[in-house]
């Protein structure tokens, strides 16, 4: 069963997204390397990250673009899966 839900890239798409699911009831961390928009997140009470290295979750949404971005969430020196 899914609780814990992490979006990575919370910008135009990711923020609406991440929105939604927290609205839902979700235990949601947000991950984005943008300051203010982790930000935003932050002031609501939304657990906020740069890496999801240590995180404890169920479900992670990647809503970033272009291609680069994708392939440095899932293979780059801060991936997603790194350690694991």
């Amino acid at each position: 069963m899914v609780k814990a839900v992490s979006v990575i890239g919370v910008a135009t798409i990711g923020a609406p997204v991440a929105r939604r699911i927290r609205d839902a009831g979700f235990d949601l961390t947000v991950c984005d390397l943008n300051e203010d928009a982790l930000a935003s997140f932050a002031h609501r009470g939304v657990k906020v990250a740069q890496t999801l290295a240590t995180a404890r979750l169920d479900l992670v949404l990647v809503v970033v673009a272009p291609a680069e971005q994708v392939q440095d969430v899932l293979t780059g020196a801060r991936r997603v899966a790194r350690g694991r």
